[in-house]
């Protein structure tokens, strides 16, 4: 056990007695305050470390903004970039942005989640419906975000496609005056083999470029890592009253190109995919997300009474660093504040005394039905908001 150099004066000197007083009293302090704001006191368990957070091993204490609802209202598919199918404008307010990463920080987190091609948001589509390319209004802003999360010292996790991507294949592409052509139906990017080609040339590499300008004097780079899927099990089911995009199978060739993809472009670019708790069971596991180059997991989970997974434990096989990437209350419905605030502290000690490389609250601002945002439309904080402040002073984040 390490002793600090006043410990050891003190012991010298015969006072180590009343340095105990001194500590055991402040621990007391501490202990009261906490049950008087309705904390609960940390147990000796100690979070474990193990992804890197702007080059260093430090453990994950993040919030998803998901997409950026700002002043105007949520952006769903269009908070970054035009939308080619929906015909939607981008939102995007590079202070706006900058406040929500300071304030991030102010809550002592060290991980914001960000989705990018939500809705196909920002993908320019040719006429026979494969990705062309990204818009330069959607990469620019993108840039603005990225040096914004620099500047208020946040690492930035990039979640490139959404779950349902049910609802967008087939869909028809709708021209914008710049020699877009439209009235092609999307191209399946994950089962047909030239869609996904084009995909990779076109989407993926031109993003992965720009990673590697997000630094800061090369000193430090505001990417986090790269999340594939948000919640591939959607694609391989009904979905939304469409039907599934592809098989398991199919699903686990895309991730795996996807990631060798990008890792051939940066070897150093953590990577990553949600998934239920069906994809990390042992009968599953490889078959879905296991073996196609990942650098780390996430989990999804929301409940009033949170008993974490323990993917330790027999009958299950996880190979890799595990998030809790998205937590908190029940979704079903709207909740109290108590109640959210109780979840949410409970999912983060769980996660971490259960070996979670961290935990990303869902989320930063009210997004849809039900609210379960830890601030309020005008940005006040909530009780969710102090739990993760409270929690942030814990882990040094």
């Amino acid at each position: 056990m390490k002793t600090t150099r006043n410990q050891r004066q003190a012991a010298q000197s015969g006072k180590i007695g009343v340095v105990r007083r001194k500590v055991w009293g402040a621990a007391l302090t501490a202990v009261a305050l906490c049950a008087t704001l309705g904390f609960t006191v940390p147990s000796a368990q100690a979070q474990t470390a193990q992804l890197k957070v702007f080059g260093q091993t430090k453990y994950v204490h993040g919030v998803n903004i998901a997409w950026i609802q700002n002043s105007q209202g949520s952006n769903y598919g269009h908070d970054l970039g035009y939308n080619y199918v929906s015909g939607y404008n981008a939102n995007f307010n590079k202070d706006e942005v900058r406040a929500y990463f300071a304030d991030i920080k102010k809550m002592h987190c060290n991980v914001a989640r960000v989705w990018l091609f939500e809705g196909m948001e920002g993908l320019k589509l040719d006429s026979y419906g494969k990705v062309s390319g990204v818009d330069i209004g959607f990469k620019s802003n993108l840039n603005s975000l990225m040096y914004a999360a620099i500047q208020e010292n946040v690492a930035v996790q990039l979640c490139l496609v959404s779950h349902d991507l049910n609802e967008q294949f087939g869909q028809p592409v709708r021209g914008d005056g710049s020699g877009v052509t439209g009235g092609a139906p999307i191209r399946n990017f994950v089962t047909d083999a030239s869609a996904q080609q084009a995909f990779l040339d076109n989407a993926v590499n031109p993003i992965i470029k720009e990673c590697l300008t997000w630094s800061n004097g090369g000193v430090k780079s505001s990417l986090f890592g790269i999340d594939i899927v948000n919640e591939p099990q959607w694609a391989v089911r009904p979905y939304s009253g469409k039907p599934p995009v592809c098989s398991w199978s199919q699903m686990h060739d895309f991730l795996y190109n996807v990631a060798r993809r990008i890792h051939s472009l940066e070897g150093s670019i953590q990577v990553g995919c949600d998934g239920s708790e069906e994809e990390f069971r042992s009968e599953n596991h490889w078959s879905r997300l296991g073996g196609v180059g990942l650098d780390y997991y996430a989990y999804h989970e929301y409940s009033n009474s949170p008993n974490l997974r323990d993917f330790r434990s027999s009958g299950y096989t996880v190979d890799k660093p595990m998030l809790l990437g998205e937590f908190n209350a029940s979704n079903s419905t709207n909740q109290s504040e108590d109640i959210k605030g109780a979840a949410i502290s409970s999912y983060i000690t769980q996660a971490r005394d259960k070996g979670y490389a961290g935990s990303v609250v869902w989320s930063y601002r009210p997004i849809g039905y039900p609210d379960l945002g830890i601030t309020d439309n005008g940005g006040a904080w909530r009780l969710g908001a102090n739990k993760m402040n409270y929690w942030g002073v814990q882990f040094g984040t």
